[in-house]
């Protein structure tokens, strides 16, 4: 061995992992090991190596030796986050494809007793999609409450494969209501519905419509844009007593088909013959988004001052103004220990009611990706790809919704898709390529205000993030004035924000 110390060797391993130079890497890994056997994280890399190795056949070494790194580092670290849930993925890919059965057992007891009593919710998670793979059943659901998160979250947690398989089952059907504040939402919304085989079509619908949402959270958008007046833009960034991001109640809205859209397209002709479905008891709130930053449409349409087009501002957000996590709009957060309760984005999906189908969803148009640097067609061919299989997919678990709701109660069905109506819009819309952050709450929750000086035509919440801290910058409509002075204020407030002029021609 040369004469380089741990740190060499490991560095030099991570960086050599990093590049798909696998053998090399597995080398120093053990050069590391050698020298200082008593580091948990080298061995975790090395085991997640070797993992690569173990889809091939003959691959049954590869994967006693990769579990055996796996239960090292759990030795040295009882509890390791990191190796526990590549050891359980490692495990799940192996009953899937029913691979190393004869070895499996074993590997599988030393994993249940290197994670027996961490209740971390990934690691709970992890367990829970082994058990489910492995079909024991009640095991995976003590795992999936334990862990305490949505339908959503474990939806999202799940192999794509997994995914599939898990909404054709009643596995979730535990945990309903772990989706809403109060923990009662699905069971009070179908509390009068006293027929077994009609209960379990709700559920369904209800665990199907999440499955959808799962769809559209946005996982792949650096940064998004929020049109807005300019006077509202400087009072959020330079009023510290108004410096909060307004999400404002959708009903009153200038879409007169908002919530409606979704019921249009599921119910079709029987709308006409449906109840009132109307949102009674909840209040409906969102931050609007588009993945067009620079849009003559965006500017022509919002941000105007007395009727005048153009003379709006694009304030450009960075992911990091959303959750990373995916959340329900009736989710209540556990506030305690966090500074701030953020939102999770999603797209909107666009329907034509007419022909009840899917057109689009909200997407980053192409010609922005040319005004990047350094862009890479391979870039734009994965984006477009991504696009096309989340639209395909969601075009057939929406079809599949609307073959499920049939023949069931329009009142229920518009109280159980509250989560996902005020996702979908009308295909007029479609121009805008429309995400957003939405929170449903109670009309009588103390977080909705109620704008008095605007003679009470406005409900909404503050969203609490800081706006000034995740803008990336400012487009300035081609009729906005003041660009300089805009700038000057933001320096003098110590905010790096960029203003740029936007190049979009209007008269």
């Amino acid at each position: 061995m040369e004469n380089k110390n741990v740190t060499y060797w490991i560095n030099m391993g991570e960086e050599l992992h990093r590049h798909g130079n696998f053998e090399k890497a597995i080398r120093y890994y053990n050069n590391a090991i050698q020298l200082d056997p008593n580091n948990p994280e080298t061995h975790c890399n090395l085991g997640m190596i070797l993992s690569l190795k173990t889809t091939k056949p003959g691959s049954e070494l590869f994967f006693v030796n990769a579990c055996n790194e796996y239960y090292k580092a759990t030795q040295l670290n009882p509890g390791d986050i990191r190796a526990l849930v590549h050891w359980g993925y490692l495990l799940c890919l192996s009953v899937m494809n029913k691979q190393n059965t004869i070895l499996f057992s074993e590997e599988l007891k030393k994993y249940e007793k290197a994670s027996d009593g961490v209740d971390i919710p990934i690691i709970l998670l992890s367990k829970g999609e082994l058990y489910f793979t492995l079909g024991q059943m009640d095991k995976a659901i003590c795992c999936f409450k334990n862990s305490q998160e949505s339908i959503l979250n474990i939806l999202i947690f799940l192999d794509k494969d997994n995914r599939e398989k898990i909404i054709k089952t009643d596995t979730l059907y535990p945990l309903l209501d772990s989706d809403s504040w109060d923990g009662r939402f699905f069971k009070k919304t179908t509390k009068n519905i006293s027929n077994k085989n009609d209960l379990d079509k709700y559920k369904k619908v209800y665990i199907l419509s999440i499955f959808i949402m799962n769809l559209l959270h946005v996982r792949n958008e650096k940064y998004v844009a929020h049109y807005q007046e300019k006077k509202i833009s400087q009072k959020i960034l330079f009023d510290d007593k108004e410096s909060k991001f307004r999400l404002n109640a959708i009903n009153y809205s200038n879409d007169p088909t908002e919530g409606k859209t979704l019921l249009d397209y599921l119910l079709g002709e029987e709308k006409y013959k449906a109840k009132d479905t109307s949102n009674k008891e909840y209040g409906a709130f969102a931050g609007c988004f588009t993945l067009n930053q620079d849009s003559l449409h965006q500017f022509r349409l919002y941000g105007k001052e007395e009727r005048e087009e153009g003379v709006g501002l694009s304030l450009v957000f960075r992911d990091s103004f959303f959750s990373e996590e995916a959340k329900m709009a009736m989710k209540q957060e556990d506030n305690i220990f966090k500074k701030e309760e953020k939102y999770a984005l999603f797209r909107c999906m666009y329907i034509d009611p007419i022909v009840r189908r899917v057109v689009t969803v909200g997407r980053k148009e192409e010609y922005l990706f040319y005004r990047e640097e350094n862009i890479n067609k391979n870039v734009i061919d994965n984006y477009n790809n991504y696009i096309s299989e989340v639209l395909e997919n969601i075009r057939d678990k929406m079809e599949e919704l609307k073959e499920l709701v049939k023949g069931l109660d329009s009142v229920i069905i518009g109280q159980l898709l509250l989560n996902l109506r005020y996702l979908v819009k009308h295909v007029a819309f479609k121009e805008e390529q429309e995400c957003r952050i939405v929170k449903i709450c109670r009309l009588t929750d103390k977080k909705i205000n109620i704008s008095s000086n605007e003679d009470y035509k406005q409900m909404y919440i503050d969203y609490e993030p800081k706006v000034s801290d995740h803008i990336e910058k400012i487009y300035f409509g081609p009729k906005a004035t003041g660009m300089e002075l805009f700038q000057d204020i933001l320096t003098n407030k110590r905010l790096n924000i960029p203003c740029k002029r936007s190049e979009n021609p209007l008269a």
